[in-house]
């Protein structure tokens, strides 16, 4: 069950590829992606996130 959505304007990211219309994208742009990938941006977002705080 899919209990994100990306909204209009936004870009979002997905791992599984069931973005049937109006599901997932309401008006944003969705990016299939494996969960290596995702899981690779994750850990740089929380890099960046880490050393912006310090």
């Amino acid at each position: 069950m899919v209990t994100a959505f990306c909204l209009e304007g936004e870009v979002c990211v997905s791992t599984t590829n069931r973005n049937f219309n109006g599901i997932i994208d309401k008006g944003g742009i969705v990016h299939l992606m494996s969960t290596a990938s995702a899981a690779l941006i994750e850990a740089l977002f929380l890099l960046i996130a880490a050393k912006v705080k310090k």
